[in-house]
């Protein structure tokens, strides 16, 4: 019972948690397209698109620990388990902002963007597609922002869920909640 009402509690940090990390996903999407529209040398452009995938990436992990440690120090009395429910909650909001921006910036922001990667895609393959593929995949394409919102949700929250249970299990848990979570098992 008083897990649930700590569970309920974490609810204000764990929204205001994953709507950092989702910024910090969004600001990743655009600096990276900012990169992808500018015209500096191919070997340069990866170089740093890898660099910065290591530095959202590892940023990520690092802000999703800080994020769990601190509601464990805001809530002495939760377990494991509700710290992890704690980062799930972070990990579905983050994953909605994220994908939410995704959506926009594709269907709203830079389409023309988005169209000519697709056209030139589509001028590359075609020597390859029969008339059926080439008209199924500008279908495909039409639909491109809803694909992109669904699949960067179900990825960002399946990843941040296996990152929370991960990281909940090592946060170091003071000597009350010891005892509650060997009381429990």
């Amino acid at each position: 019972m008083e897990q649930n009402v700590i569970q309920k509690n974490m609810g204000t940090p764990a929204g205001m948690y994953g709507l950092v990390l989702g910024l910090i996903s969004a600001g990743y999407l655009l600096i990276t397209q900012w990169l992808a529209m500018s015209d500096m040398p191919a070997a340069l452009m990866i170089f740093l698109n890898m660099a910065l995938w290591v530095l959202k990436a590892g940023g990520c992990i690092w802000v999703m620990f800080l994020f769990i440690r601190q509601m464990a120090t805001d809530f002495p009395q939760a377990n494991r388990n509700a710290l992890f429910k704690g980062g799930m909650v972070v990990s579905i909001l983050s994953a909605l902002v994220y994908s939410a921006f995704t959506f926009a910036n594709i269907a709203y922001f830079y389409p023309e963007f988005f169209a000519e990667q697709m056209d030139t895609i589509m001028q590359q393959f075609a020597p390859y597609m029969d008339s059926n593929t080439a008209s199924q995949m500008e279908k495909t394409m039409q639909s491109l922002p809803q694909i992109a919102f669904f699949s960067n949700l179900i990825y960002c929250f399946g990843y941040g869920t296996i990152l929370s249970f991960i990281i909940s299990r090592y946060i170091p848990m003071q000597e009350s909640n010891t005892q509650i979570n060997s009381d429990e098992q």
